[in-house]
């Protein structure tokens, strides 16, 4: 199977650490704007070319395991962007819309985050901004 990796650089220092080295394609990174975790797009099914599956997870930066947050959806999840003030994570599916998740809810098990869902988009939507003030 493939396997890719995710690198962070200091591009002082020119030190290298290897923040997800999974058996599976792994793109999109978006750090948090705390930059104390990752949230990476990425697909473990057992055959990832024959799968239109991916999953978004998020990854201490600090070093742990990694978080699947989207595996009740057998999609495309991607497009991972925080908000400004990081209380935020909008995601884009294939399904033409897009899920406002609350970090704090993703990260706690003992709750079953629930997204915001917006729909209405004629397209899959594949890239996603917020302004600098968040709105």
């Amino acid at each position: 199977g493939s396997r890719s990796r995710l690198v962070a650089h200091d591009l002082e220092t020119g030190d290298e650490e290897v923040l997800v080295d999974w058996p599976a394609l792994n793109y999109d990174p978006a750090f948090s704007p705390d930059g104390s975790e990752l949230c990476v797009v990425s697909n473990h099914d057992h055959d990832p070319a024959l799968s239109t599956n991916s999953d978004l997870w998020l990854v201490p930066v600090e070093g742990g395991e990694g978080v699947n947050v989207t595996s009740s959806n057998h999609g495309w999840d991607g497009s991972p962007t925080y908000s400004p003030d990081g209380r935020y994570l909008v995601t884009a599916g294939d399904d033409r819309t897009l899920r406002v998740w609350r970090v704090d809810e993703l990260l706690d098990p003992a709750i079953e985050p629930i997204a915001r869902v917006l729909e209405g988009h004629t397209a899959k939507v594949v890239d996603l901004a917020f302004s600098a003030d968040g709105r």
